[in-house]
Protein backbone atom coordinates (compact mmCIF):
# COMPACT_ATOMS: atom_id res chain seq x y z
CA UNK A 1 0.00 0.00 0.00
CA UNK A 2 1.18 3.65 -0.72
CA UNK A 3 1.42 6.61 1.47
CA UNK A 4 -1.39 8.11 0.29
CA UNK A 5 -4.19 5.08 1.26
CA UNK A 6 -2.71 5.55 4.28
CA UNK A 7 -5.23 7.66 6.61
CA UNK A 8 -3.06 10.18 8.61
CA UNK A 9 -4.80 9.05 11.99
CA UNK A 10 -3.69 5.63 11.74
CA UNK A 11 0.01 4.15 11.74
CA UNK A 12 1.82 3.79 8.93
CA UNK A 13 1.70 -0.05 7.58
CA UNK A 14 3.83 -1.36 4.25
CA UNK A 15 3.96 -4.94 2.79
CA UNK A 16 6.89 -5.35 3.63
CA UNK A 17 9.73 -7.38 2.20
CA UNK A 18 10.20 -9.14 5.44
CA UNK A 19 6.52 -10.07 6.03
CA UNK A 20 5.95 -11.39 2.24
CA UNK A 21 9.14 -13.42 2.76
CA UNK A 22 8.00 -14.91 5.86
CA UNK A 23 5.53 -16.95 3.78
CA UNK A 24 8.62 -18.30 1.71
CA UNK A 25 10.95 -18.91 4.30
CA UNK A 26 13.28 -16.07 5.66
CA UNK A 27 12.71 -13.11 7.56
CA UNK A 28 14.24 -10.99 10.27
CA UNK A 29 12.81 -11.00 13.67
CA UNK A 30 11.58 -7.76 14.74
CA UNK A 31 12.84 -6.39 11.42
CA UNK A 32 16.24 -4.77 12.46
CA UNK A 33 19.06 -6.21 12.45
CA UNK A 34 23.10 -5.21 13.81
CA UNK A 35 26.25 -5.20 12.49
CA UNK A 36 29.55 -6.49 13.92
CA UNK A 37 31.65 -4.98 11.10
CA UNK A 38 33.17 -2.54 13.18
CA UNK A 39 33.96 -5.32 15.94
CA UNK A 40 37.64 -5.51 16.05
CA UNK A 41 38.68 -2.69 13.40
CA UNK A 42 41.21 -0.52 15.43
CA UNK A 43 40.32 2.27 12.91
CA UNK A 44 36.83 2.47 14.19
CA UNK A 45 38.24 2.60 17.88
CA UNK A 46 38.82 -0.79 18.78
CA UNK A 47 41.60 -1.57 21.40
CA UNK A 48 42.33 -5.27 22.55
CA UNK A 49 43.35 -3.73 26.29
CA UNK A 50 41.05 -3.35 28.79
CA UNK A 51 42.45 0.36 29.64
CA UNK A 52 40.57 3.25 31.48
CA UNK A 53 39.53 5.34 28.59
CA UNK A 54 42.31 8.41 29.79
CA UNK A 55 44.95 5.92 28.85
CA UNK A 56 43.36 4.08 26.08
CA UNK A 57 43.86 5.93 21.91
CA UNK A 58 40.76 3.37 21.95
CA UNK A 59 36.64 4.23 22.50
CA UNK A 60 35.75 0.56 22.33
CA UNK A 61 37.15 -3.32 23.49
CA UNK A 62 36.16 -6.98 23.94
CA UNK A 63 34.49 -6.31 27.14
CA UNK A 64 32.04 -3.35 26.08
CA UNK A 65 31.44 -5.25 22.77
CA UNK A 66 30.53 -8.23 25.15
CA UNK A 67 28.11 -5.90 26.86
CA UNK A 68 26.63 -4.62 23.63
CA UNK A 69 26.23 -8.41 22.78
CA UNK A 70 24.02 -9.16 25.34
CA UNK A 71 22.01 -6.05 25.15
CA UNK A 72 21.55 -6.86 21.56
CA UNK A 73 20.07 -10.34 22.62
CA UNK A 74 18.23 -8.90 25.30
CA UNK A 75 16.23 -5.99 23.03
CA UNK A 76 15.03 -8.92 20.76
CA UNK A 77 17.91 -7.96 18.09
CA UNK A 78 18.83 -11.37 17.43
CA UNK A 79 20.07 -11.23 13.91
CA UNK A 80 23.99 -10.12 13.85
CA UNK A 81 25.85 -9.65 10.97
CA UNK A 82 29.94 -10.94 10.35
CA UNK A 83 32.19 -10.37 7.50
CA UNK A 84 35.33 -12.94 6.92
CA UNK A 85 37.17 -9.60 5.83
CA UNK A 86 36.33 -7.43 8.72
CA UNK A 87 38.92 -7.90 11.03
CA UNK A 88 37.48 -9.71 14.30
CA UNK A 89 34.18 -9.47 13.62
CA UNK A 90 34.17 -13.60 13.25
CA UNK A 91 36.09 -14.02 15.80
CA UNK A 92 34.57 -11.89 18.53
CA UNK A 93 31.14 -12.78 17.53
CA UNK A 94 31.59 -16.38 18.04
CA UNK A 95 33.72 -16.11 21.47
CA UNK A 96 30.88 -14.14 22.66
CA UNK A 97 28.32 -16.93 21.47
CA UNK A 98 30.33 -19.14 22.95
CA UNK A 99 30.35 -17.22 26.99
CA UNK A 100 26.39 -16.75 25.82
CA UNK A 101 24.46 -17.96 28.90
CA UNK A 102 21.07 -16.05 28.00
CA UNK A 103 17.95 -17.98 27.11
CA UNK A 104 18.15 -16.27 23.84
CA UNK A 105 20.91 -16.97 20.84
CA UNK A 106 21.54 -15.09 17.60
CA UNK A 107 21.34 -15.93 14.40
CA UNK A 108 24.41 -15.31 12.33
CA UNK A 109 24.78 -14.37 9.01
CA UNK A 110 28.52 -13.62 7.28
CA UNK A 111 29.87 -13.00 3.81
CA UNK A 112 31.96 -14.56 1.51
CA UNK A 113 34.04 -11.74 -1.10
CA UNK A 114 34.86 -13.35 -4.77
CA UNK A 115 38.63 -12.28 -4.87
CA UNK A 116 41.52 -14.17 -6.79
CA UNK A 117 43.47 -14.63 -3.31
CA UNK A 118 42.99 -12.74 0.34
CA UNK A 119 45.33 -13.27 3.28
CA UNK A 120 43.60 -13.51 6.02
CA UNK A 121 45.11 -13.85 10.01
CA UNK A 122 42.98 -15.83 12.24
CA UNK A 123 43.36 -13.71 14.97
CA UNK A 124 41.08 -16.83 17.52
CA UNK A 125 44.39 -16.90 19.52
CA UNK A 126 44.02 -13.20 21.02
CA UNK A 127 40.51 -13.89 22.59
CA UNK A 128 41.22 -17.50 23.63
CA UNK A 129 45.23 -18.30 24.33
CA UNK A 130 43.90 -21.70 24.14
CA UNK A 131 42.74 -22.15 20.47
CA UNK A 132 44.97 -23.92 18.29
CA UNK A 133 47.11 -21.46 16.21
CA UNK A 134 46.64 -20.46 12.39
CA UNK A 135 50.11 -21.82 10.51
CA UNK A 136 51.24 -19.12 7.70
CA UNK A 137 50.03 -20.83 4.87
CA UNK A 138 46.58 -20.94 5.97
CA UNK A 139 46.67 -17.43 6.48
CA UNK A 140 46.51 -17.52 2.40
CA UNK A 141 44.00 -18.25 0.14
CA UNK A 142 43.74 -18.50 -3.48
CA UNK A 143 40.42 -18.34 -4.42
CA UNK A 144 38.46 -19.55 -7.81
CA UNK A 145 35.08 -21.36 -8.76
CA UNK A 146 32.38 -22.61 -6.74
CA UNK A 147 34.63 -24.65 -4.29
CA UNK A 148 36.31 -21.72 -2.93
CA UNK A 149 33.08 -20.69 -1.49
CA UNK A 150 32.45 -23.55 0.43
CA UNK A 151 35.54 -23.72 1.81
CA UNK A 152 35.76 -19.90 2.65
CA UNK A 153 32.27 -20.84 4.38
CA UNK A 154 33.57 -23.58 6.73
CA UNK A 155 36.35 -21.75 7.75
CA UNK A 156 34.53 -18.47 8.62
CA UNK A 157 32.11 -21.41 10.73
CA UNK A 158 35.51 -22.42 12.47
CA UNK A 159 36.21 -18.88 13.41
CA UNK A 160 32.25 -18.31 14.67
CA UNK A 161 32.12 -21.74 16.70
CA UNK A 162 29.17 -22.52 14.76
CA UNK A 163 28.02 -25.63 12.52
CA UNK A 164 26.14 -23.35 10.14
CA UNK A 165 25.26 -19.38 9.65
CA UNK A 166 21.73 -18.21 8.64
CA UNK A 167 22.59 -16.27 6.06
CA UNK A 168 25.35 -16.73 3.84
CA UNK A 169 25.92 -13.22 1.22
CA UNK A 170 28.57 -13.17 -1.90
CA UNK A 171 29.99 -9.70 -1.74
CA UNK A 172 29.35 -8.00 -5.53
CA UNK A 173 30.04 -4.71 -4.48
CA UNK A 174 32.90 -4.30 -6.32
CA UNK A 175 30.41 -4.60 -9.48
CA UNK A 176 31.88 -5.31 -13.26
CA UNK A 177 35.51 -4.59 -12.40
CA UNK A 178 36.17 -6.97 -9.85
CA UNK A 179 34.94 -9.86 -12.28
CA UNK A 180 37.46 -10.44 -14.65
CA UNK A 181 39.76 -11.41 -11.50
CA UNK A 182 37.86 -14.18 -10.40
CA UNK A 183 38.07 -17.33 -12.05
CA UNK A 184 34.30 -18.41 -13.17
CA UNK A 185 32.73 -14.98 -12.11
CA UNK A 186 29.49 -14.16 -10.43
CA UNK A 187 27.64 -17.58 -12.04
CA UNK A 188 30.48 -19.51 -10.00
CA UNK A 189 29.94 -17.18 -6.99
CA UNK A 190 26.45 -18.27 -7.06
CA UNK A 191 27.06 -21.74 -7.75
CA UNK A 192 29.28 -21.89 -5.08
CA UNK A 193 26.47 -20.45 -2.81
CA UNK A 194 24.17 -23.15 -3.80
CA UNK A 195 26.06 -25.68 -2.78
CA UNK A 196 26.66 -24.51 0.52
CA UNK A 197 23.04 -24.39 1.09
CA UNK A 198 22.83 -27.88 -0.43
CA UNK A 199 25.55 -28.80 2.46
CA UNK A 200 23.75 -27.78 5.47
CA UNK A 201 26.50 -25.12 5.91
CA UNK A 202 23.58 -22.17 5.97
CA UNK A 203 19.85 -21.60 5.80
CA UNK A 204 19.88 -19.16 3.69
CA UNK A 205 21.53 -16.95 0.88
CA UNK A 206 21.91 -13.72 -0.72
CA UNK A 207 24.45 -10.93 -2.11
CA UNK A 208 25.55 -7.41 -1.43
CA UNK A 209 25.96 -4.35 -2.65
CA UNK A 210 24.01 -4.76 -6.08
CA UNK A 211 21.36 -2.19 -7.27
CA UNK A 212 18.76 -1.18 -9.41
CA UNK A 213 19.24 -3.46 -13.15
CA UNK A 214 21.92 -5.14 -11.37
CA UNK A 215 20.02 -6.64 -8.32
CA UNK A 216 17.18 -7.37 -10.94
CA UNK A 217 20.15 -9.56 -12.77
CA UNK A 218 21.04 -10.87 -9.67
CA UNK A 219 17.56 -12.49 -8.66
CA UNK A 220 17.66 -13.89 -12.49
CA UNK A 221 20.81 -15.32 -11.99
CA UNK A 222 19.79 -17.60 -8.57
CA UNK A 223 16.82 -18.64 -10.39
CA UNK A 224 18.94 -19.40 -13.62
CA UNK A 225 21.11 -22.16 -10.93
CA UNK A 226 18.00 -23.27 -9.10
CA UNK A 227 18.13 -21.22 -6.15
CA UNK A 228 16.46 -18.54 -4.62
CA UNK A 229 17.95 -15.27 -3.40
CA UNK A 230 17.18 -15.02 0.56
CA UNK A 231 18.09 -11.69 0.76
CA UNK A 232 19.77 -8.77 -1.05
CA UNK A 233 21.68 -5.77 1.54
CA UNK A 234 22.29 -2.31 0.17
CA UNK A 235 22.76 0.86 1.11
CA UNK A 236 19.58 2.80 1.64
CA UNK A 237 18.74 5.69 4.50
CA UNK A 238 16.58 8.74 5.08
CA UNK A 239 19.86 10.13 3.25
CA UNK A 240 20.41 8.14 0.33
CA UNK A 241 16.93 6.84 -0.88
CA UNK A 242 18.65 5.34 -4.17
CA UNK A 243 17.52 2.22 -3.56
CA UNK A 244 13.91 3.39 -3.74
CA UNK A 245 14.15 5.34 -6.99
CA UNK A 246 15.88 3.06 -8.95
CA UNK A 247 14.15 -0.01 -8.40
CA UNK A 248 15.65 -2.19 -6.09
CA UNK A 249 13.33 -2.20 -3.20
CA UNK A 250 10.56 -2.75 -5.77
CA UNK A 251 12.99 -5.87 -7.43
CA UNK A 252 12.88 -7.54 -4.06
CA UNK A 253 9.13 -6.44 -2.84
CA UNK A 254 8.37 -8.20 -6.34
CA UNK A 255 10.50 -11.61 -6.01
CA UNK A 256 10.11 -11.98 -2.04
CA UNK A 257 13.83 -10.88 -0.93
CA UNK A 258 14.22 -9.64 2.43
CA UNK A 259 16.01 -5.90 1.68
CA UNK A 260 18.52 -5.56 4.11
CA UNK A 261 19.75 -1.86 4.73
CA UNK A 262 22.86 -0.96 5.23
CA UNK A 263 24.04 2.82 6.67
CA UNK A 264 20.76 3.23 7.78
CA UNK A 265 21.70 6.40 9.54
CA UNK A 266 23.83 7.52 6.60
CA UNK A 267 27.88 7.57 5.96
CA UNK A 268 29.04 7.66 9.72
CA UNK A 269 25.58 8.07 10.82
CA UNK A 270 25.09 11.72 9.07
CA UNK A 271 21.50 11.19 8.74
CA UNK A 272 20.88 10.36 12.12
CA UNK A 273 20.14 13.54 12.92
CA UNK A 274 22.63 13.35 16.15
CA UNK A 275 25.24 15.02 14.07
CA UNK A 276 23.55 19.31 12.94
CA UNK A 277 25.05 22.00 11.35
CA UNK A 278 24.80 23.89 14.49
CA UNK A 279 26.06 21.16 16.81
CA UNK A 280 28.49 19.23 14.21
CA UNK A 281 30.59 17.28 17.09
CA UNK A 282 27.08 15.51 18.13
CA UNK A 283 27.50 16.75 21.96
CA UNK A 284 30.84 14.90 21.88
CA UNK A 285 34.78 16.04 22.58
CA UNK A 286 36.70 16.46 19.90
CA UNK A 287 37.23 16.68 16.25
CA UNK A 288 33.57 17.02 14.24
CA UNK A 289 33.23 14.20 12.21
CA UNK A 290 31.63 16.11 9.20
CA UNK A 291 32.62 19.21 7.45
CA UNK A 292 29.78 22.26 7.91
CA UNK A 293 28.72 22.26 4.69
CA UNK A 294 28.00 18.21 4.41
CA UNK A 295 25.63 19.18 7.39
CA UNK A 296 23.64 22.04 5.73
CA UNK A 297 23.46 20.39 3.31
CA UNK A 298 20.78 18.22 5.04
CA UNK A 299 19.73 20.95 7.34
CA UNK A 300 15.60 20.58 6.53
CA UNK A 301 16.20 16.49 7.02
CA UNK A 302 18.05 16.93 10.33
CA UNK A 303 15.10 19.64 11.12
CA UNK A 304 12.13 16.72 10.22
CA UNK A 305 14.47 13.55 12.34
CA UNK A 306 13.86 16.31 15.25
CA UNK A 307 10.35 17.45 14.96
CA UNK A 308 9.14 13.52 14.12
CA UNK A 309 11.06 12.78 17.08
CA UNK A 310 9.20 15.05 19.00
CA UNK A 311 5.56 14.79 17.15
CA UNK A 312 5.92 10.45 18.23
CA UNK A 313 7.12 10.98 21.65
CA UNK A 314 3.76 12.87 22.27
CA UNK A 315 1.70 10.85 20.56
CA UNK A 316 2.68 7.89 22.53
CA UNK A 317 2.52 9.90 25.79
CA UNK A 318 -0.79 10.51 24.83
CA UNK A 319 -1.18 7.07 24.61
CA UNK A 320 0.08 6.39 27.81
CA UNK A 321 -2.02 8.98 29.81
CA UNK A 322 -5.06 7.32 28.11
CA UNK A 323 -4.54 4.26 29.06
CA UNK A 324 -3.81 5.18 32.58
CA UNK A 325 -6.69 7.16 32.93
CA UNK A 326 -8.87 4.26 31.53
CA UNK A 327 -6.84 1.81 34.22
CA UNK A 328 -7.82 4.74 37.10
CA UNK A 329 -11.43 4.32 36.25
CA UNK A 330 -11.86 0.48 36.24
CA UNK A 331 -10.56 0.95 39.84
CA UNK A 332 -6.91 0.26 39.28
CA UNK A 333 -4.28 2.36 41.52
CA UNK A 334 -1.86 4.44 39.52
CA UNK A 335 1.31 6.47 41.12
CA UNK A 336 0.75 10.00 40.06
CA UNK A 337 4.67 9.96 40.56
CA UNK A 338 5.28 7.98 37.51
CA UNK A 339 6.77 9.46 34.68
CA UNK A 340 5.81 8.72 30.51
CA UNK A 341 9.40 6.59 30.36
CA UNK A 342 10.13 6.78 26.94
CA UNK A 343 12.98 9.16 24.70
CA UNK A 344 12.34 9.06 21.12
CA UNK A 345 15.77 9.57 19.53
CA UNK A 346 16.27 11.13 15.82
CA UNK A 347 18.21 8.48 15.29
CA UNK A 348 15.24 5.93 16.44
CA UNK A 349 13.31 7.95 13.50
CA UNK A 350 16.15 7.22 10.67
CA UNK A 351 15.63 4.00 11.56
CA UNK A 352 12.00 3.56 11.46
CA UNK A 353 11.69 5.53 8.13
CA UNK A 354 13.94 2.40 6.99
CA UNK A 355 11.08 0.20 8.07
CA UNK A 356 8.02 1.77 6.83
CA UNK A 357 9.55 1.72 3.18
CA UNK A 358 9.58 -2.01 3.52
CA UNK A 359 13.77 -2.84 3.98
CA UNK A 360 15.17 -4.32 7.34
CA UNK A 361 17.65 -1.60 8.93
CA UNK A 362 21.26 -2.88 9.55
CA UNK A 363 23.25 -0.46 11.93
CA UNK A 364 26.19 -0.62 13.64
CA UNK A 365 26.44 -1.15 17.41
CA UNK A 366 29.57 -1.16 19.24
CA UNK A 367 28.21 0.28 22.68
CA UNK A 368 25.54 -0.88 25.48
CA UNK A 369 23.90 2.23 24.73
CA UNK A 370 23.94 2.18 21.19
CA UNK A 371 22.25 -1.34 21.63
CA UNK A 372 19.62 0.29 23.51
CA UNK A 373 18.85 3.05 22.07
CA UNK A 374 18.74 1.51 18.33
CA UNK A 375 16.48 -1.51 19.84
CA UNK A 376 14.01 0.26 20.81
CA UNK A 377 12.65 1.97 17.86
CA UNK A 378 11.09 -1.96 17.18
CA UNK A 379 8.21 -0.45 19.70
CA UNK A 380 6.63 1.98 17.78
CA UNK A 381 6.29 2.38 13.89
CA UNK A 382 6.12 5.96 12.28
CA UNK A 383 2.31 7.49 10.98
CA UNK A 384 1.81 8.66 7.26
CA UNK A 385 1.71 11.81 7.85
CA UNK A 386 4.84 11.44 9.58
CA UNK A 387 6.34 9.77 7.23
CA UNK A 388 5.32 12.31 4.52
CA UNK A 389 7.06 15.03 6.65
CA UNK A 390 10.60 12.85 6.20
CA UNK A 391 9.55 12.44 2.59
CA UNK A 392 9.44 16.33 2.00
CA UNK A 393 12.60 17.08 3.80
CA UNK A 394 14.38 14.16 1.83
CA UNK A 395 12.81 15.26 -1.79
CA UNK A 396 13.80 19.22 -0.52
CA UNK A 397 17.68 18.37 0.08
CA UNK A 398 18.12 15.83 -2.91
CA UNK A 399 16.89 18.68 -5.08
CA UNK A 400 19.69 21.02 -3.96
Amino acid sequence: SSTSSTSKNEPFTLSSITSQAKQKGFSIDGDMAASTAYWGDAKRGFTMKNLPRSKSKGTHNPGDLSLTYSDLLKSGVTFLSAGEDESMSEELLGFFDSQNRLDTTAKVATSYVPKPFIVRKDRTTELNPRAKKAGILSMLQLRFGSGSVLNALQKSCDRLGVGYVDLYQADFSGGSKSKPFYVGGKSAVVEGLKLCKQRGLCNNVGVKGVKGKAAEKAIKLFEKKGIKMDALEVDFSLVDRTALTDGTLDACKRNGVVCIATQPLGLDEIGSGKFTAMNPTGGMMGKPRFAFKELDELLEIHNALKFVSQKVRQRLKNDWDADREAQKKKGKKIDINDVFPMEITTSQVALNYVIAKGAVPLFNAVSAQDAQEFAKAKEWKLKGDELELLEEAAAKCEKR
